[in-house]
């Protein structure tokens, strides 16, 4: 069985309207931590809104844009005009950290 499971973010709201915000979430997220917490490591994770079957629109490249980095993610906090709680995920409990 082919399922499809994604998330979207709305981007025309604050504070996801900023790219830095945005950006900072890509790289907050464990993607394969959730992979294999959820799905038992077996789903393909992408890095657009096509997936791999779709090959006129599908982009590999895009797999690797983003990786996992919290310190990364951190980084983004002392960007001017940017203020922001970071999550990150882990298999027993979520943690939250905020300047």
């Amino acid at each position: 069985m082919n399922l499809v499971h994604a998330m979207y973010l709305n981007s025309a709201y604050e504070p996801l309207s900023k790219t830095e915000v945005r950006q900072a979430l890509c790289y907050a997220v464990d993607r394969d931590a959730i992979n294999n917490f959820i799905f038992g490591g077996k789903s393909h994770i992408i890095g657009s809104h096509m997936i791999p079957a779709m090959s006129k629109y599908y982009e590999p490249e895009a797999e690797t844009v983003y990786s996992y980095d919290p310190e990364k993610a951190k980084s983004f906090w002392q960007m001017p005009d940017t203020q922001m709680a970071l999550i990150w995920k882990s298999p027993f409990r979520a943690h939250t950290a905020s300047t």
